[in-house]
């Protein structure tokens, strides 16, 4: 008996190995079929697709019918123009019929088309093809206030989030805009901006970047209560194109 010991020692730890692959194996075939599924679901209902050719590496959540108007954009920017006058004047009429990429908060309801960017640093964002910047009960906007000396507001603006204030002139704001084919944030030829009106129109233009440095001097604005929750507040004064000096309250890019 003493003799036959390690053999039935050996045949038990084979039978612990034997179930511990087949729970291995279980476990794996799970994982494969739930790989099948999401693919299957995602190729019919819910693509989605991977910057992987821009090196970031960023996946989008496409819904509705945003990638009929990616692809629209993508062949847009993509084609070759005589002149960045002729570039911008068809960018703005495919605006002007589909709308332009903007950037907006997730809200807790969504809109029926948009692309959904997963992995950002502070928090879910979505891109949506718009003609003009609004508010909705479906997208959040950054909010831009101009005010008086006693604080009273003069003039107000939705402008697309993670935007930074580029310049301004009588009733328009302009901020930054990447014109991309919607592949990371990398920019393709010359200097851009997006031009927006109080009444939420905007116009792609191309700026001089140089020409728009904000005065960037901070003032008092501790006793006014516009955006006063958020930690990215700043009161600037900001000199309009006739070099006058305005006041502004805005919420600086998330970083």
């Amino acid at each position: 008996m003493i003799l036959l010991w390690p053999l039935v020692t050996l045949i038990n730890q084979t039978i612990r190995v034997d179930q511990f692959l087949k729970v291995i194996w279980a476990k794996l075939m799970k994982k494969i079929v739930s790989i099948i599924i999401i693919f299957l679901t995602t190729l019919l209902m819910n693509p989605l697709y991977s910057f992987d050719n821009c090196n970031d590496g960023v996946t989008y959540n496409l819904n509705g019918e945003m990638n009929r108007v990616r692809n629209s954009w993508n062949k847009l920017i993509g084609k070759k123009n005589s002149s960045i006058k002729s570039f911008l004047k068809e960018i703005n009429t495919f605006k002007n019929k589909n709308g332009i990429p903007i950037l907006s908060f997730k809200e807790k309801s969504t809109p029926k088309n948009y692309i959904e960017y997963l992995e950002p640093p502070c928090g879910p964002l979505l891109i949506t093809f718009q003609k003009t910047i609004k508010n909705t009960k479906t997208l959040g906007f950054d909010e831009v206030y101009e005010v008086s000396t006693k604080g009273n507001v003069i003039h107000s603006w939705l402008i697309p989030i993670e935007s930074s204030i580029l310049g301004v002139n009588e009733n328009s704001l302009i901020v930054d805009y990447h014109i991309s084919n919607l592949c990371g944030q990398q920019s393709l030829k010359g200097e851009f901006g997006l031009e927006i009106f109080t009444n939420g129109n905007m116009n792609i233009i191309e700026v001089q970047i140089q020409n728009l440095v904000l005065n960037n001097k901070d003032f008092s604005c501790k006793d006014n209560s516009l955006l006063k929750e958020s930690g990215y507040r700043q009161c600037k004064l900001v000199n309009d194109k006739n070099n006058r000096e305005r006041r502004f309250i805005f919420n600086a890019p998330c970083t």
